[in-house]
Formats: C-alpha cells, sequence, structure tokens
C-alpha cells in the first residue's frame, strides 16, 4: 500500500496531482478531507468519525478505461516524424498540449492504441485544429477500452465530416489499432473547451464496446457515461445492492428500485438479480438504448428503463410503475446524478414518493453533502456514508451515503 506511481509527463500535465505519493498517504489524505468537509457541513445524527476507511482501488495504475486526448502539432524545426503530433492533455491554465505517449494510469491496451492513432493521423496527413487560429480538422481523439472483455473503441472528434485524409485514417485505424471494434466520427465544428459536439456517426466496424460488470453484460457508446475504473466501480454497485436489500424479507418479490439518472443501467441492471422490479430514468435516450439491450441481452426481464429529465419523468413513472412503499412492498431508489447533483425538483419529488431507501452515489462531496442536508432536514435518516478511491494519484473520492425514512 506504500507504494508510489512515477510519471515521467508531471507536473507538466497536472491530471494526477498525488502521483508519486504512496498510495496509502493518498488514502489518508482524502479520508480526512473528506471528513473536514462532512464536519463543516454539520449534518445531524451522523458523526463523521464513523467514516474510517476508504474502500482502495484494485488498481493504483493502468485503472482509466476511458481517455479524451487533444491533438496538436508540437513546433519546432527539431521535432521530427509522429513525434510531431501530440496527444495530450492542456497544460493547466494555456492552449498547449502536453504529449502523453505511455500514461501510467492508463491500460496498455489504451497506449498501444493511442501510439497506432499518433501514427495513422501522422501518415494519413490529416490536419490538426489550432484553436487559436480556428484552422485544420481533427480536434480531440478518444479510446475507450473494455476493462474485461478488451474491446477498443476509437472515437474521432473533427469540425467537419468529409476532409481530406479521413479515409486513409480510417483505413489504418481499421487494420492496425489493437483490440478496435469500430471508430466513430463526431463532429463539432464550434470553438470552445467542449469535446463533442451533436452529430455522431459509426466509420467502420461497430459503434459501440461491450463490457462486464459483476457479471452483468453491458453496451458502452462514444459518450456514454460509465465509471472511469471499472475495478473499483463493482465494488461501489455491489455495496449500493447490499445496502438497499440488507434487512428487506424477500427483496425478490417486493422490493421495487428506481434507478435515477441512470446511464447505460448498470447500477439497475446490476441489481437486478436481488429485486423485484427495476426502474430506470435517464435524459440520454441513447444510453436508454443501451440499458435495454443490456436487459435483453441479460434476460432480465423485470428491468424497464425510460427516457427523460428525471424532475419531470420520475412523478408520472412513480404513478404507472406503482412505485410507493406499503405496509408489505418496499421502495428503493438510487441516483448517481452529474458533478451538479440533484435538482431541486429531483430532491422535492424524492420527498413525496417517500421511497424506504435511497443510496446517492456521487464524486463531488460538496453537492452530495448539500443534498443530504435538504433530505434529512425533511423524512430521512442517515444510516451509512462509505467512500471508493475511484480515482487512484487524484484528490478525488467517490461517496457512497444510504438514508432511509424516518
Amino acid at each position: 500500500m506504500g507504494e508510489c506511481l512515477q510519471c515521467e509527463h508531471f507536473p507538466a500535465c497536472s491530471g494526477c496531482a498525488l502521483i508519486g505519493t504512496p498510495y496509502d498517504d493518498q488514502l489518508r489524505s482524502k479520508l480526512d478531507a473528506f471528513r473536514r468537509q462532512f464536519e463543516r457541513a454539520g449534518l445531524p445524527g451522523f458523526d463523521a468519525s464513523r467514516i474510517t476507511s476508504i474502500t482502495p482501488s484494485p488498481a493504483k495504475g493502468a485503472y482509466r478505461n476511458r481517455v479524451r486526448l487533444a491533438v496538436a502539432e508540437l513546433s519546432g524545426a527539431s521535432v521530427a516524424g509522429s513525434s510531431r503530433i501530440a496527444l495530450g492533455l492542456y497544460r493547466a491554465g494555456t492552449h498547449d498540449v502536453v504529449d502523453i505517449p505511455h500514461c501510467p494510469v492508463q491500460p496498455k491496451s489504451i497506449n498501444d492504441a493511442v501510439e497506432v492513432i499518433r501514427e495513422s493521423i501522422r501518415l494519413s496527413g490529416v490536419t490538426l485544429y489550432d484553436e487559436r487560429t480556428l484552422t485544420g480538422d481533427l480536434r480531440y481523439v478518444s479510446v475507450r477500452v473494455g476493462i474485461h472483455t478488451g474491446e477498443v473503441l476509437v472515437g474521432l472528434v473533427a469540425t467537419r465530416r468529409d476532409f481530406p485524409g479521413k479515409d486513409e485514417l480510417v483505413s489504418r485505424l481499421s487494420a492496425y489499432c489493437p483490440g478496435r471494434v469500430g471508430v466513430v466520427l463526431n463532429i463539432n465544428p464550434k470553438p470552445g473547451n467542449v469535446i463533442f459536439g451533436a452529430t455522431s456517426e459509426t466509420l467502420t466496424g461497430s459503434g459501440c464496446l461491450e463490457e462486464t460488470v459483476c457479471g452483468v453484460r453491458v453496451r458502452l457508446g462514444l459518450q456514454s457515461f460509465f465509471q472511469i475504473n471499472t475495478g473499483i466501480a463493482e465494488l461501489a454497485y455491489a455495496a449500493i445492492v447490499h445496502q438497499l436489500t440488507e434487512g428487506v424479507e424477500d427483496p425478490k418479490s417486493r422490493l421495487t428500485l428506481l434507478d435515477l439518472y441512470c446511464g447505460v443501467g448498470t447500477i439497475g441492471l446490476v441489481a437486478a438479480g436481488r429485486v423485484a422490479k427495476v426502474v430506470g430514468v435517464e435524459r440520454d435516450r441513447e444510453a436508454i438504448d443501451h440499458a435495454r439491450y443490456a436487459a435483453r441481452t441479460n434476460n432480465l426481464d423485470n428491468a424497464a428503463f425510460f427516457a427523460g429529465d428525471v424532475e419531470q419523468e420520475l412523478p408520472v413513472i412513480a404513478g404507472q410503475h406503482t412505485c410507493r412503499a406499503t405496509s408489505t412492498d418496499r421502495l428503493a431508489v438510487v441516483v448517481n446524478p452529474p458533478r451538479k447533483g440533484l435538482a431541486k425538483a429531483s430532491l422535492e419529488q424524492l420527498i413525496t414518493i417517500a421511497p424506504n431507501r435511497i443510496a446517492y452515489l456521487s464524486c463531488a462531496p460538496d453537492t452530495i453533502l448539500r443534498d443530504l442536508a435538504v433530505l434529512m432536514s425533511q423524512a430521512f435518516t442517515l444510516r451509512h456514508v462509505e467512500l471508493f478511491d475511484m480515482f487512484p494519484q487524484t484528490n478525488q473520492v467517490e461517496t457512497l451515503a444510504i438514508l432511509d425514512r424516518r
């Protein structure tokens, strides 16, 4: 636990602020920081000293299952060959791309794919986007891998659909990219730091890859939300299912689970074998298509998924599926919202439908503590808090909070 991960790109690349720090010291620092935030929040009835540890990541390095890299041309007459192309992250506070040929928190499959992409870009002659002059075509590269399946999905973000060198670039990626299942083009002509545009198309192979999570097969597209660290995500999801079913008599017959902000349905799909019914809600229609596909693939006929904004759809879905706790049946809710946390309307709906238990998973301590304060001021008691090291080598921590209806 005391080993250090080293990186030749630090500190020019600031993506891993704690790299070079012994891992047990990282965990201790994160635990202490979260406790201080918790104490400042002043939540009643739960002592922060009860949070005694963080579940460590099974992998301290090579854990990332997705990377999104800016593409730029390195300047200087002494730079030659494929090294003229920088694939990496922006240097903090600048528009300069730090070239990262081998990243220690990326698995070999991603690092290998990045080098194939770099060489393919060079040989195809594609022009690289310059955000200062707003010229060039290729802006970003995305690589997503299935840690358990080995599948690789490559994404290219360009300013337009057709550009010189595209066909040769795709041909080379199709021939050489290890483990490739597909190449997807996303079109983003707008200046700014938003990576993806509104339009995507599959250029070759499949536009999705498949991965297994806690033994359940799921499908992921180029922009699908999925926890960055598959190994620790599986531990977090198993903990959620355990906490939501603990003490429930016959959950497979009596427990309905609402999976809100469900993405591709991962948490609900993992829980489906332990509960009577799963109902998932997510605004991204493509993600809902993936969730429905996974439910069919895994023969989970007790899992249904619906597209729409949670704050608008929750009262309708709750009524349609009789998702209300009774003297015999129980209702549980899991929420894994964006970093901004739960919308005010969503909090109000949760209070209205009054589930027996809520599992709240978040990577943003400030917003989860804010939302817990609202729920606890109404009808819920904070029963359990658990931390997971989803992002080794960084200051971030994943928080799981379990609330019971009073």
